[in-house]
């Protein structure tokens, strides 16, 4: 393989003489980044990646030579360059953007290229004969396909693309617009043209490319189709003026997406446009035209700090403002008939509702807007006008304020400053609430003053954070479900007495989770609160009257317990039914008055695995055994 550019393009037009002598360049192949395994025949090898550290374009060889043998390249592997793998999908990196395959390979296998996100374009090369099943499932930068004459089986899902617009279908097959046989090839199709259509050559091609942007161009609609660069990279867009339809899936996971541009021209927005758009910090104006909001539309969308509901919206899908966790206000227009299951969870604070439709406090119906709102403006209510928004800005942290109240939402966020930006912050001092969600993703945020005003912190309110130690001031009374979830440096907690309640999961997956000091008014300790911490060693206080299954699971580090309250006592007859509480022990303490009353009795404890001092030290006796 040489490295070169080509000086003229090849076709099956072009005819060479018979004594006519050429020189064909070729791009070099990306060997380095790859691996080949002998086939059974032991004269054929198949590809795949030899990592998921891969980007740009992959280039494969027809033939595989190393200092012993060489063979045809004739299958790309199952899963061979299937970056996702069993990853959970918020990991992946997706920077292939190019996969180059020769007229060697004959198969194509299962989930080959499954979810490569920024792969925008394939080639099947004449010769393949089977497509895998889910082979370029989710692979949604790809705009076009051309299948070879040559291919008799198109696996399950195999061609499932949701920015496929144009196929170019030369095998036996015939695929139809919107179906979903043939890997799905038809389904998301602008347009397919079948063996039949192409006898007379291959029609000029509607997809272009504007800008960093492909589009379907089909007469005077310009639909937006996928970035021709990586989604992991793509930052600014410019959609073009002509543009009238921003298509399905167009700019999902985008996660470095900040700005984009919505021209006046747009009429539709498809489902999962904006999904997971982590970034994007900038007001959205939705234009004047479109008639829905699809679902999972902006799902995701953690910085997004306001969109603007044209009063042409008629419908608003599922989930489609899920954990736009930034976004505190919204404006339902007037001629909103529905909202979907679940639009809005995740913190909409005022709701300014000019519909039909009747959004009641506490309620799950028109999206959960009711669940979450402190208050709710109903068409009723705004005959008048609109009253002044109840959210300020302190010191870059924005709250809900009414009267003496003022309620944490989380940091202001704009281009410029998103939650992962956020290093340390200083409550007001009036702070009553820090609120769901409030600094969830803040992954960088390391210091906070929390007044002793705040009675509640809520659910996931401190979760994937950067704390190293937290001191919960007296006056707390209530942590949600998942309050310090996924902070991986968090070593050391208190917990004031003043706290009576806690939510699930409170500490879950704190791997370096050491010290916890326990409120001592706690009566109970949930489900999975210190789930894979690395506490070494805790106190469980007298108020203590149970412990959840699952409370200590995979608590690994935890050798020493002391209990004060005589019920966990009684309770620690299994693993499971003190929630895991023992399983990793080797050394417990209960206080003397409890063992010593005749109505405590303990058959685990008291069992031939462990050894109970003889007198009670310090007013505890000890059991101690080896694991």
């Amino acid at each position: 393989f040489i490295e070169d550019t080509l000086t003229m393009p090849l076709t099956e037009d072009i005819t060479i003489a018979e004594d006519e002598n050429i020189t064909i360049y070729t791009r070099t192949a990306t060997l380095d980044k790859l691996s080949f395994t002998l086939s059974d025949d032991e004269t054929t090898y198949s590809v795949s990646a030899s990592s998921e550290d891969i980007s740009g374009e992959v280039v494969v060889p027809r033939m595989y030579t190393d200092e012993s043998t060489s063979g045809l390249v004739t299958e790309v592997a199952d899963n061979g360059f299937n970056i996702s793998n069993g990853i959970p999908v918020s990991t992946n990196i997706d920077n292939l953007t190019m996969a180059i395959i020769p007229n060697s390979i004959q198969t194509i296998g299962t989930r080959a290229f499954y979810y490569n996100r920024s792969m925008s374009f394939i080639n099947i090369p004449q010769g393949v004969t089977t497509i895998g099943d889910e082979a370029y499932r989710s692979c949604y930068s790809v705009n076009s396909i051309t299948i070879p004459s040559t291919v008799e089986s198109i696996g399950t899902n195999s061609l499932r693309l949701t920015c496929l617009a144009e196929v170019y279908n030369y095998s036996s097959f015939n695929i139809e617009l919107g179906s979903t046989e043939n890997g799905y090839a038809g389904y998301y199709a602008k347009v397919v043209y079948n063996a039949g259509d192409l006898t007379n050559g291959k029609p000029e091609p509607r997809v272009n490319t504007i800008d960093n942007m492909n589009y379907y161009i089909y007469e005077d609609d310009f639909i937006a189709l996928a970035p021709i660069v990586s989604r992991a990279e793509v930052k600014d867009i410019v959609l073009n003026e002509n543009t009238t339809e921003i298509n399905r899936n167009a700019f999902y996971y985008c996660t470095a997406l900040e700005t984009i541009n919505i021209p006046d021209s747009v009429q539709s927005i498809g489902s999962y446009a904006f999904y997971h758009c982590d970034r994007l910090a900038s007001p959205i104006v939705i234009p004047e035209g479109v008639t829905s909001i699809e679902a999972y539309t902006f799902n995701n969308c953690l910085n997004l700090p306001a969109v603007t509901i044209p009063d042409s919206v008629q419908s608003i899908g599922n989930f489609a403002f899920v954990n736009c966790l930034s976004m505190w206000s919204i404006i339902i227009p007037q001629n909103a008939t529905s909202i979907g299951n679940n639009a809005f969870d995740g913190g909409i604070i005022e709701v300014y509702n000019y519909s039909d439709l009747v959004i009641e406090e506490g309620s799950s119906d028109n999206g959960g807007l009711g669940q979450s709102a402190k208050v709710i403006y109903n068409s009723e209510d705004l005959q008048e006008g609109r009253p002044e928004t109840r959210i300020q800005v302190i010191n870059g942290v924005q709250y809900y304020v009414y009267e003496d109240d003022f309620i944490a939402l989380g940091p202001k966020t704009s281009p410029n400053h998103l939650r992962n930006d956020v290093l340390s912050v200083d409550l007001a001092d009036n702070t009553t609430e820090i609120i769901d969600y409030a600094f969830y993703y803040c992954e960088n945020l390391s210091e906070i003053t929390i007044p002793n005003t705040v009675k509640s912190l809520g659910f996931a309110a401190l979760s994937r954070c950067n704390f190293i130690s937290i001191v919960i001031p007296e006056g707390v009374e209530t942590l949600g479900e998942g309050l310090f979830n996924v902070n991986e440096n968090l070593v050391e907690v208190t917990i004031p007495n003043t706290v009576t309640t806690m939510g699930d999961a409170v500490f879950l997956n704190c791997p370096n989770l050491k010290i916890v000091n326990v409120s001592e008014s706690l009566t109970e300790i949930p489900a999975r609160t210190f789930g894979s911490a690395h506490i070494e060693s805790i106190i469980i206080p007298e108020s203590v009257k149970n412990i959840v299954s699952g409370a200590f699971e995979n608590c690994s580090g935890l050798a020493t317990v002391t209990i004060n309250s005589g019920e966990i006592y009684v309770a620690a007859t299994s693993n499971t039914t003190c929630g895991n509480l023992l399983r990793y022990a080797t050394t417990v303490r209960v206080l003397a008055s409890i063992v010593d009353n005749p109505e405590n009795t303990n058959t685990w404890l008291n069992g031939s695995a462990w050894t109970k001092s003889e007198s009670a030290e310090g007013g505890y006796y000890t059991y101690t055994r080896e694991i």
